[in-house]
């Protein structure tokens, strides 16, 4: 009896490790009503731990949080959206080691906002490292498009890994004769607090024909998707990254000397305004020094200081020569960039700039 009972601990173990980096997805939120009258919904792990929803009014501002909590103990919030597209229960948590270290991280995904025309989907995502030692600790947050609960987290079964499938549409004039939009993907892998570029797999590409809109819209509550749309012989998949395979008409080397965050005074339709900065001071090996903007807000608004200051409408790291996708952190990829080698390519600005500013993709060595 003693035989086959460490066999089968063993069948049970060999099971529990193979399947040990796929997430385990905590279901669709459930509606549940403190005893105050506060409504909101909730998604309970594996391991106990209880993601709440909640949607608070202060004055006349909507405002909602994510509460984590277990057992009776509550660790700690978080901001969530309110959407005037969806209620509050449209958000998803899942458990589970994505760095493959043997402890569990806990994901909470957020739906943002959807845009016009397309009708493009946003998410926030948000991975709280090491939750099954470190508890509640600040997640590292970044977006993507299109999630889906089972076609974002990508699981490989030949790795034992779970994949980050990070998605955007994108106007690229590299692939055809006419400019175009397609749906692009690019696999990432989360390591130690930081996503990194899975250099080993393409990028995949598809045109946003009609044909593409009509499966998309069939099954858009699909929970496979995106990777449905891009996991499809109508799908490109590249190894060169359009985003960089144009001539630059100049390049420039150098490294990042600085990274600071500065307030200056915008203004917004005649209204004063504060505006937070977020730059990279570059020395560049020709001896000139230059501001690289990285992020702003509020992003709308300029500042006096614009004029004399690169901004990138691409990022993208070296020796690989991969893009990364618009608005991702470049903290959460590189870590600390200063003292990091990087590239300064300029391109011949669009034909509809009026004020012909030429335009920059800024690569950082690894």
């Amino acid at each position: 009896m003693k035989h086959y009972f460490l066999f089968g601990l063993l069948v049970l173990t060999s099971i529990f490790s193979a399947h040990a980096q796929k997430l385990s997805f905590g279901g669709r939120p459930k509606l549940f009503e403190s005893k105050d009258g506060i409504k909101a919904y909730e998604v309970k792990l594996p391991d106990g731990t209880l993601v709440r929803k909640l949607d608070r009014k202060t004055g006349d501002a909507p405002k909602a949080i994510f509460e984590i909590s277990k057992g009776r103990n509550a660790l700690g919030e978080i901001p969530a959206s309110v959407s005037m597209h969806a209620s509050i229960d449209n958000f998803f948590a899942f458990y589970g080691d994505l760095d493959k270290n043997g402890l569990a991280e806990l994901v909470v995904v957020d739906f943002e906002g959807q845009s016009m025309g397309l009708g493009v989907s946003t998410y926030t995502i948000n991975i709280f490292p090491d939750y099954e030692t470190k508890g509640f600790q600040a997640p590292i947050t970044f977006n993507t498009t299109e999630f889906g609960s089972g076609g974002t987290f990508v699981y490989q079964a030949k790795t034992n890994e779970t994949l980050i499938l990070l998605t955007e549409f994108s106007e690229l004039a590299n692939l055809s004769p006419k400019i175009g939009t397609y749906f692009v993907g690019r696999f990432f892998r989360y390591q130690n607090g930081r996503i990194r570029p899975a250099t080993d797999k393409p990028i995949y590409v598809r045109r946003y024909l009609y044909s593409f809109e009509s499966e998309r819209w069939r099954t858009e509550k699909n929970p496979l998707r995106p990777w449905l749309w891009l996991n499809s012989s109508k799908t490109n998949k590249l190894r060169i990254d359009p985003e960089l395979s144009g001539n630059p008409v100049s390049s420039q080397t150098g490294v990042v000397e600085k990274f600071e965050i500065v307030t200056e005074k915008g203004n917004d339709g005649g209204q004063p305004v504060e505006v937070k900065i977020e730059q990279l001071i570059l020395k560049l090996d020709s001896g000139e020094t230059q501001t690289l903007v990285i992020r702003r807000t509020p992003e709308d608004v300029s500042v006096e200081s614009d004029k004399q200051k690169i901004f990138a409408d691409t990022f993208g790291l070296l020796p690989d020569n991969i893009s990364l996708p618009l608005g991702l952190d470049l903290k959460i990829v590189l870590g600390n960039p200063e003292g990091k080698k990087v590239v300064v390519k300029s391109y011949w600005p669009f034909e509809f700039d009026d004020d012909k500013k030429p335009r920059y993709k800024v690569l950082f060595y690894e």
